[in-house]
Parts: structure tokens; sequence; C-alpha cells
């Protein structure tokens, strides 16, 4: 090699202790991305009630007819922000370095990133009530998106005060302030 190298050997316990920590802590990466999960899934479920997509910009209004007969939150909240709605089916999986947030919920897909809907089995789509009522029929429904995943500006902040706040932690020695 040449040039110049210059080797620097740790002795200070201090510092060699806080090494180790972080590389004990490394080799258990969920105490870092469950935190991350959960914040990005509360934040996503907050974006509902916003009405926002994760950029700021507000969600598509609804269909005029359709909020003339809408009564409550419907499929996107449920009943008083009950689980059976889309926001509170969000979930997050953290595994190794990697997070995932999402929903099982089979209309997940056509909310964030919109569609049309056309009848599978039948000539056109029946729209109900929630008690039962028939109020219109059509032969396809275009959903415009209402995107409610994806990684903020908020998100982005959150996730590095988290990692920061984890690799303090981490380092840090113990009994110290």
């Amino acid at each position: 090699m040449t040039g110049a190298t210059l080797t620097v050997e740790f002795r200070d316990a201090q510092i060699t202790g806080a090494f180790a920590r972080l590389r004990f802590a490394l080799g258990r990466p969920e105490e870092l991305t469950q935190p991350i999960g959960m914040r990005l899934r509360d934040n996503a479920q907050d974006r509902f009630a916003g009405e926002r997509a994760p950029d700021g910009t507000p969600w598509a209004p609804l269909n005029p007819l359709y909020a003339e007969v809408k009564r409550g939150p419907g499929i996107l909240r449920g009943p008083d922000w009950s689980r059976s709605g889309l926001n509170n089916s969000l979930t997050y999986q953290a595994a190794g370095w990697e997070v995932a947030i999402g929903s099982n919920k089979v209309y997940a897909a056509i909310h964030q990133f919109g569609g049309t809907i056309r009848p599978v089995r039948a000539k056109v789509l029946v729209m109900r009530t929630a008690g039962g009522r028939v109020w219109g029929t059509a032969k396809s429904v275009t959903i415009p998106a209402r995107p409610y995943l994806g990684l903020s500006a908020e998100d982005a902040r959150d996730v590095l005060d988290i990692v920061e706040d984890w690799t303090l932690r981490a380092t840090r020695v113990p009994g110290s302030v």
C-alpha cells in the first residue's frame, strides 16, 4: 500500500464498552424496527382522521350522490372508529432490518391506488345504504386514489428520531444519564 495509514486502537473502557453495546444492539434489530413500525402505522392512521395523503394533499371528496346517503364513517374508518374499518386494520410487521405496513382488507388497494370496480356476476353494481336500502345502480364505479400508506416528511423525521434515540441508548454507559 502506498501513501499513509493511521491505525487507531481504542483502549478506553467507555469507548470499547460503547462499541460492544452497539455491536450487541445491532444483533437485535427488532428493538429498532418494532418502534419504527408502530410509529409509521400510527401516523398512517392519523392520516385517515385528516383525510390526507402522505405528501399532505387532501383526499378526493366523496362522490356527491354517495355523500347524500352516506351515514357514519363508512368502511374506511368503521362505525365509531371501530376495528371494522380499513383505518384500524392497518398493522405492521418488523422482521430483521425491515418493516412492512399494510392491511389485509380486500378493499385496501382500491383505496390506496384508486381504480374502477365492475360487476363480476351481475349486469350492474347495486349500491345500498348501511341499512340495506338500495340507492343506486351502476355498470361501474371509479374510486379515486386516497393514499394512506407512504413515507411522509413527518414519518421520515420520526424514523430518524427513533434511530437516534436507539443509537444513544445502545451506546450509553450503564448508570449514566
